[in-house]
């Protein structure tokens, strides 16, 4: 990949340009000053280039449901205006709607009666990553453990002696339509952040391309993320070299039974449930952003890294690492416009 670099000698003031060659650029600048430097040639995907302008940095998670009434607004609890409630709960922040209150409808509009929704928990920075976690693609279908926790909370928040607990998650049960959990870190724009870009040699490292922002060790754990995404890409070209091999072994998770310490040959087999976590590698675990196995994954399904294992033998399936290296080589081909050439 070429980069063109511009420099001004502070002495003469002459302007002077370089252009250099190389395998692959890491960029470790903020989302803020990438936007000010000339990435037209840079084969950024569509993607990507949306996310530069429009991720923030901070987690955030959103969690909505809607009732068969507004119940908030009606006696004992009498909420008949928009606002927030704090509180040390899992859900924090608890925000009541200004919309569709007496006070904006009028005594002969306003209805409590009337279907409504209630932004019931708003959260952000580690408490998001929290209740994020109970976030599913397939909200209101899969995530039954984020509904238990908010109408749980919420029956805690708002419970009163007219209206105990008990009593008050079970009306909260019956009142219950439906819900949906937003989660800032399964937003369209996350993944497209970490992708690799011009043909798997521009890559987006640093604490904000990573799910731990403003910590150091989401700036670390990026650069672990690109170097596994370059080996394998790397390794797929050419699966008989050995170096590549040895350092996607390094990033690998290893098995090891409870106080017995790392072995090599342990390396790359799969890991036991309840043994214990690998000692001398020294990467392990790899980075939230690339979990071992893609989602929906058949979970008896042995893995690869070889797109061509994938294709030509049944029952396996690519590693995310080695099916996010291969999906980002794609999306330039067809991004660049290769494709109609």
């Amino acid at each position: 990949m070429k980069l063109h670099t511009v420099r001004t000698d502070p002495k003469t003031n002459k302007v002077e340009g370089k252009d250099r060659e190389y395998f692959s650029v890491l960029n470790s600048t903020t989302l803020a000053a990438l936007q000010r430097i000339e990435l037209r040639h840079a084969g950024l995907s569509w993607g990507t280039k949306q996310a530069i302008r429009a991720l923030g940095y901070g987690a955030s998670a959103k969690v909505g449901m809607k009732f068969r009434t507004a119940w908030w607004q009606k006696e004992p609890f009498g909420i008949k205006k928009g606002g927030i409630s704090h509180t040390d709960l899992p859900l924090r922040v608890c925000v009541y709607p200004s919309h569709n209150i007496e006070a904006n409808e009028g005594p002969d509009k306003w209805d409590p009666e009337k279907p409504a929704v209630l932004l019931c928990s708003y959260t952000w920075g580690q408490d998001a990553q929290r209740i994020g976690s109970l976030c599913s693609n397939n909200t209101a279908h899969d995530d039954k453990e984020l509904k238990r926790l908010i109408i749980h909370e919420l029956a805690r928040l708002h419970a009163r002696e007219e209206f105990p607990f008990e009593k008050l998650v079970e009306h909260l049960e019956e009142q219950y339509v439906d819900h949906h959990g937003y989660d800032w870190y399964r937003d369209e724009y996350m993944s497209e952040i970490i992708k690799p870009n011009s043909f798997g040699q521009f890559y987006l490292v640093g604490e904000a391309a990573s799910s731990y922002h403003a910590w150091i060790i989401g700036a670390l754990e990026s650069i672990i993320r690109v170097v596994y995404i370059i080996f394998q890409g790397l390794q797929n070209g050419n699966p008989e070299f050995e170096a590549y091999s040895i350092v996607l072994d390094l990033l690998k998770p290893a098995p090891t039974d409870k106080n017995k310490k790392y072995e090599f040959e342990d390396i790359g087999k799969p890991l036991k449930r309840g043994s214990a976590i690998p000692t001398g590698l020294p990467f392990y675990p790899l980075p939230e952003e690339i979990p071992t196995t893609q989602f929906y994954r058949t979970e008896s399904a042995p893995l690869t890294d070889n797109p061509t294992d994938e294709a030509k033998l049944d029952n396996v399936e690519m590693t995310y690492g080695a099916a996010l290296a291969v999906l980002s080589l794609i999306e330039s081909f067809f991004e660049l416009g290769l494709d109609k050439q």
